[in-house]
């Protein structure tokens, strides 16, 4: 599907490149693979530890304050719909 072959090219640059990404890029990165239910742990999981660190890890996180309070909500509400996501994969997967 060429549709989720591009959101993987897009996940794949910003896992890798994440300090050439402006906020607002990352957050309409993130923001479009909830909205189009498209589930990518490592992607968030590879963000959330740009952000708020790893401290496990001695990897320092870059923080929220060049994001908008609208950025930071629309980013809020992606990591939520991805938790969705998953337990609607568990859930399926339960029943099955």
């Amino acid at each position: 599907d060429p549709v989720i072959a591009c959101f993987g090219l897009a996940a794949d640059e910003l896992m890798f490149r994440q300090g050439h990404f402006k906020s607002q890029e990352t957050k309409d990165t993130l923001w479009s693979f909830s909205k189009m239910g498209i589930r990518h742990p490592n992607l968030f999981r590879s963000v959330a530890i740009h952000l708020a660190g790893d401290e496990e890890n001695g990897i320092p996180g870059l923080g929220l304050a060049e994001f908008s309070p609208q950025g930071i909500g629309n980013m809020a509400w992606a990591f939520a719909r991805q938790a969705q996501l998953c337990e609607e994969v568990t859930s399926r997967s339960s029943s099955s």
